[in-house]
């Protein structure tokens, strides 16, 4: 199976705009990356950076002095990069050298399975197997993350959390944050239900909690209702008045005071913002990439799974699934940013506790838990009445 291309531009963009990542000219080689443009600009920019003089600036106008037919495609890829912390740097580079590996050892597969003739000898084709894997390059130790390392790494970001700098997100609903320890970067969680359970209001009491009280930009997409629905619930849940009543439009003057001071707070203190027009994953996924890269997204919630869409073809509905959660988890650890997903239980999940592997059309899901740090499935009949805020909205 063809190995999925990561992201090369981004790779080389946060080589060439990040000084802390310039040294990763000392130790790859253009061979690493795949795409021939990349190949050259990687190439450029290390002859700049040996002089000292990598910059964006500088970088621009030697492709505007020396290759100007490609300027215009280098300005577009150095421009729309998103930065990437070490952790996720590590991984692209581990990344791209293990792809590179995987080819090069397919090739000599190919090659030696080609080279067998009916006199060749089962001991001569393993001693031509093993000289050509060890000619291979092996992976750079520096990319490994030893244990060392890695409780470096954890002490530097508990020590971010104990100042300030880095902090876990509360949604100021206590049973939700006591059972998840809150939102953290780098996480997906999954919230499932039955139909009709409330997901959609609960996750919009998230988001709603998230964006007035803890001043985060949320990006909520949702395929299942329009923004109108959307905002008639938002305002249900600041005005405490029940979103019937709102559509009515038959409001006493109390109403009218409370939707009105409602509408004054959403307006001046939440940081939240709907989308209810995308339906692809691949969309999806460059939309929060955009916003991130402008500093316009710290929480993304998804309503809901089974109703997005994949642009590859003759997919069953259990690899599309798998897919997305895989997708988003992915995305979560390259923007280190909480990630919430919602999703349906099957019918067999409503009479008893729910497990991971009651999700609907879960296919790997149940085996992608290892993707996610946290995976919630929320009984919801137990848990209702402990959400007030949902006692306003239908």
């Amino acid at each position: 199976m063809e190995d999925k291309l990561i992201d090369e531009e981004q790779i080389i963009s946060n080589i060439i705009l990040d000084n802390d990542y310039q040294d990763y000219f000392t130790e790859l080689e253009d061979k690493y990356f795949r795409i021939p443009i990349v190949k050259r600009l990687f190439n450029n920019a290390k002859k700049l950076y040996s002089k000292k003089q990598l910059n964006l600036n500088n970088i621009l106008l030697y492709y505007k002095n020396n290759i100007p037919n490609e300027y215009e495609i280098i300005y577009k890829i150095l421009t729309t990069y998103i930065p990437a912390n070490q952790k996720t740097m590590k991984y692209f580079i581990y990344s791209l050298k293990n792809i590179y590996l995987k080819n090069n050892l397919r090739g000599i597969l190919t090659d030696s399975l080609n080279s067998i003739t009916p006199n060749s000898s089962i001991n001569d084709i393993i001693t031509s197997l093993n000289i050509k894997v060890n000619k291979l390059d092996t992976l750079d130790e520096k990319i490994d993350l030893k244990a060392n390392m890695a409780l470096t790494d954890l002490f530097d970001e508990i020590e971010e959390i104990k100042s300030g700098k880095k902090s876990k997100i509360r949604t100021c609903i206590r049973e939700y944050d006591a059972l998840t320890g809150g939102l953290k970067g780098s996480e997906m969680t999954i919230i499932a239900g039955r139909p009709g359970t409330g997901k959609t209001t609960f996750a919009l009491n998230l988001a709603c909690n998230i964006a007035k009280n803890k001043g985060k930009k949320v990006y909520f997409i949702c395929l299942e209702m329009s923004t109108n629905q959307l905002m008639s619930k938002v305002l249900s849940y600041e005005s405490g008045i029940n979103s019937q009543v709102i559509y009515s439009g038959n409001w006493n003057n109390s109403e009218f005071n409370n939707i009105n001071n409602a509408i004054n707070i959403i307006n001046d203190n939440y940081e939240l913002t709907f989308n209810t027009q995308l339906r692809y994953l691949e969309d999806m996924l460059y939309k929060i990439k955009k916003l991130k890269s402008k500093d316009m997204v710290d929480v993304v919630i998804v309503d809901y799974i089974s109703l997005i869409s994949t642009k590859t073809h003759n997919q069953t509905t259990r690899d599309r699934v798998s897919q997305i959660s895989r997708e988003f988890k992915l995305l979560s650890l390259e923007l280190d940013i909480p990630i919430i997903l919602l999703s349906q239980l099957n019918r067999e999940a409503q009479n008893r506790e729910p497990s991971i592997a009651d999700l609907r059309e879960s296919g790997n899901c149940e085996q992608d838990k290892r993707l996610s740090k946290l995976m919630s499935c929320i009984n919801w009949d137990n848990c209702w009445k402990t959400f007030r805020a949902l006692q306003t909205t239908t």
